[in-house]
C-alpha cells in the first residue's frame, strides 16, 4: 500500500499491531474507561497502555479530554524519543458557524464542518488534519483536507437511517438513529446529540439499547437521564451480553419505562404502535457495533 492507516485493535503495547517497527505518524484518540479487564482499573493505566505505540523520532498526535490522560502519554513518549503532538499547545480546532478554524505550528486553515452529525466531530477532524500535517513522508494540499471532510461517512456512528425494512416500520416523519459507541464517553456523546435533537422535535425519543456484558451498562447510561422517553432492551444473539431485564430495570434510574424486546423489529413495531398519531418517534439503537450490524442487515442497508 501506498499509505496505510493501522488501527490497533485493544491497547496498544501489548497489541498485535504493535510489532510495526517504523511509522510515519502515531495517532491516539480521547481515552476513556473501556476494557478495564485487559488494560487497567483508571484512565491513567489504560493511556499507559495506549501510549504503547510511540515510536522514536516519530510524531505522536494526541487529543485528550482528560488532563491525566494526556500527561501520562506526552511523559511516556518523551520517554522513548516520540515527538508528542498534543491538542491545545501544538494544535487546535474551533468551530465558528459550519466551518473548523484549525491552527498548528504551520499555520491555520479554515475547513468545512464533517459530514457527520456530531458536536465532537470537529474535534476528530482537528486529530485527522493535524496527524496529515505532523508527518512528513506525503504532501498532502489543503483542498485534500476540505474535500475529506465532506466526504467522509462512517457506519454506525450517529448514522441516520432514511429507508430500508426498518424504517419501514416506523410512523411518517420519525427518525432512525445508529450508534455502535459503548463507553462512558461515548454514552456522553450521543447523550449530548440527543438533547440537540429533542430541542428540535417534538415527538417522543426512544433509546433501543443491546450491550455486551463486559461493558459498562450504568456508566453508559447515566448520561441519558432526563433525556429520554422510553428505554426498549435487547439481547445481542451469539454474544454474551446484558440481561435485557437489568438494561430495562435501569430505566427506574433514569426515569422511564424500561422494556424488554426480542428483537429491534419487535421494539420498532411496539414503539411505532404506542406512539400517538402526529408525534413522530426520534429512535436511537445503541450499544453495542454487533448490534449495529444486525440492525443494518436487517434494514437491508449494509456498509458498501
Amino acid at each position: 500500500a501506498d499509505a496505510l492507516i493501522l488501527e490497533v485493535g485493544l491497547g496498544g503495547r501489548l497489541d498485535a499491531t504493535n510489532v510495526i517497527e517504523t511509522s510515519q505518524v502515531g495517532v491516539i484518540t480521547p481515552v476513556s474507561m473501556d476494557h478495564m479487564e485487559f488494560l487497567g482499573d483508571s484512565v491513567p493505566k489504560i493511556a499507559a497502555e495506549k501510549a504503547g505505540i510511540a515510536r522514536s523520532g516519530v510524531p505522536l498526535v494526541c487529543h485528550q479530554t482528560d488532563p491525566e490522560a494526556a500527561k501520562t502519554i506526552e511523559a511516556f513518549a518523551r520517554r522513548v524519543g516520540a515527538h508528542p503532538i498534543m491538542s491545545g499547545p501544538h494544535f487546535s480546532a474551533e468551530q465558528v458557524g459550519t466551518d473548523i478554524l484549525y491552527k498548528d505550528g504551520k499555520g491555520t486553515l479554515t475547513l468545512p464542518m464533517p459530514a457527520l452529525p456530531g458536536a465532537f466531530q470537529s474535534a476528530n477532524a482537528a486529530l485527522a488534519v493535524a496527524a496529515l500535517r505532523h508527518q512528513t513522508h506525503w504532501s498532502v494540499p489543503d483542498s485534500a483536507f476540505s474535500a475529506g471532510l465532506r466526504w467522509a461517512t462512517w457506519p454506525a456512528r450517529l448514522q441516520q437511517l432514511s429507508s430500508g425494512t426498518l424504517v419501514d416500520m416506523l410512523p411518517d416523519g420519525s427518525a432512525l438513529w445508529l450508534d455502535g459507541g459503548h463507553n462512558q464517553a461515548a454514552g456522553m456523546q450521543v447523550a449530548t446529540f440527543l438533547k440537540s435533537v429533542k430541542e428540535e422535535h417534538t415527538g417522543p425519543v426512544h433509546v433501543v439499547l443491546g450491550m455486551l456484558s463486559n461493558k459498562a451498562l450504568s456508566d453508559y447510561l447515566r448520561p441519558f437521564k432526563g433525556l429520554l422517553d422510553g428505554l426498549w432492551a435487547l439481547p445481542i444473539p451469539g454474544h454474551e451480553h446484558h440481561d435485557p431485564a437489568a438494561i430495562a430495570a435501569f430505566g427506574q434510574e433514569l426515569g422511564v419505562p424500561g422494556r424488554m424486546s426480542a428483537d429491534v423489529g419487535s421494539a420498532l413495531v411496539q414503539i411505532a404502535e404506542e406512539t400517538e398519531t402526529g408525534a413522530a418517534p426520534q429512535i436511537f439503537v445503541l450499544g453495542s457495533l454487533y448490534l449495529a450490524g444486525d440492525v443494518l442487515a436487517r434494514n437491508g442497508t449494509p456498509p458498501e
